[in-house]
C-alpha cells in the first residue's frame, strides 16, 4: 500500500508533497512522486494483439504501490492474466473480469511493488483488438491505476490494411501443336483416252458492268488493358493522442516546429527517410506540399510511401 509521503500519480503527471515537518537543515522536500506517460500509441490491426507501454518515471525517493488496477481501451481486452515489468513477465498474480476487460494485480507481499528513485521502468500489458473494430482510429479509454489515486490513461491505434494489387498480365498464348506427318504418295494412275475436238463456238457479246461494291465499316480497335493505381498519391492519418502533431523543419525534433497537423487528419506524402528515432521509429515522412516532415511513429501509411 502506499503511505502519505509515497503517493503516486494516476493522471499523466500528478505530484505529491510529504506530510512530514521539515528539518530547517534540509535544503529541499524529499520527492516520491511517480510520473506516468505513454510514450507511444502501438498500431495493432483488428483481430490482432500487441502490446501497450505505459513509462513511470521516479522521483528523489523510491515510491511503492500494492496494487494495479489495469483497464482495456474500447474495443479491446486482454487476452492473458499478467503484466510486463520492463519488458519481462511480472511475479505478481492478476485476475481477469468475466469480460476479460479488466485486470487486477496485486504485489501479495508488504513491500509491494517496487519503483527506484530518479529511474524510469516500464510498465506493460498485452491487449487484443476486436476483429470488428474499426481501421484507421484511435481507440482510447485505457486505464493503468494504482490502489491510492485516479488512473493514469493509455489508447491503441488500429492499423489500416494495404490496398489490394492489380491483376497481372494474361500470359502469352502457346505455340501450335505440329500437324501429323502426311501419308506416303500414291501411285499415278493409267493416262486416258484422249477426247475428240469439239466445235468451236461463236463469240459472245461484251456484258455490262457490274455495279460497284460498296466500302465495308471499319473495324473496331482492340481493347486496351490499361495500368492504372501505380501512381497514387502516397498519404497517412495523424494517429498521435491529443491535440495534433509537430510539423518540422527537418527529419527530428531537434529541428524547428512550424506548426501542427491536428489528429484524425488525412495529409499527403512526397517520400520518407530515416531521421530521428522516435519511440523506437526512426522513420520521417516528408510532406508533399514541403511545408516540413512529421514522425512516422504517429501517423499511419495508407499506402506504400517511396524512399527520398
Amino acid at each position: 500500500m502506499l503511505s502519505a509521503s509515497r503517493s503516486l500519480s494516476a493522471a499523466l503527471i500528478v505530484a505529491a508533497v510529504t506530510a512530514g515537518a521539515l528539518v530547517p537543515a534540509t535544503p529541499a522536500l524529499a520527492d516520491s512522486t511517480l510520473r506516468f506517460s505513454q510514450p507511444y500509441v502501438p498500431s495493432i490491426a483488428p483481430g490482432k494483439t500487441g502490446r501497450v507501454v505505459i513509462a513511470a518515471l521516479g522521483g528523489t525517493e523510491p515510491a511503492v504501490s500494492g496494487t494495479f488496477r489495469i483497464a482495456a481501451p474500447d474495443r479491446t481486452t486482454f487476452p492473458e492474466t499478467r503484466f510486463y515489468w520492463n519488458g519481462r513477465r511480472a511475479a505478481a498474480p492478476c485476475t481477469r473480469s468475466a469480460d476479460a476487460r479488466l485486470l487486477t494485480c496485486d504485489a501479495g507481499t508488504r513491500a509491494g511493488f517496487q519503483f527506484p528513485a530518479e529511474a524510469q521502468t516500464q510498465l506493460g500489458v498485452s491487449v487484443r483488438v476486436d476483429a470488428d473494430a474499426p481501421e484507421g482510429t484511435t481507440l482510447t479509454g485505457g486505464e493503468w491505476a494504482t490502489d491510492v489515486h485516479a488512473p493514469a490513461l493509455f489508447a491503441v491505434a488500429t492499423a489500416v490494411a494495404g490496398p489490394k494489387g492489380d491483376k497481372g498480365d494474361d500470359g502469352h498464348d502457346g505455340k501450335p501443336g505440329h500437324d501429323g506427318r502426311p501419308g506416303h504418295k500414291g501411285k499415278p494412275g493409267p493416262k486416258g483416252d484422249k477426247g475428240e475436238r469439239g466445235e468451236k463456238g461463236e463469240r459472245g457479246e461484251k456484258g455490262d458492268a457490274g455495279p460497284r461494291g460498296e466500302r465495308g465499316d471499319t473495324g473496331k480497335n482492340g481493347d486496351c488493358k490499361c495500368g492504372g493505381g501505380h501512381h497514387d498519391t502516397p498519404k497517412a492519418k495523424i494517429v498521435t493522442p491529443g491535440k495534433g502533431l509537430g510539423v518540422r523543419s527537418g527529419p527530428g525534433t531537434h529541428y524547428k516546429q512550424h506548426g501542427k497537423i491536428p489528429t484524425g487528419t488525412v495529409v499527403a506524402l512526397q517520400c520518407k527517410v530515416n531521421g530521428q528515432n522516435v519511440a523506437g521509429n526512426s522513420i520521417w515522412y516528408k510532406l508533399a506540399d514541403g511545408s516540413g516532415w512529421i514522425s512516422a511513429r504517429y501517423a499511419l501509411n495508407l499506402n506504400k510511401v517511396p524512399f527520398c
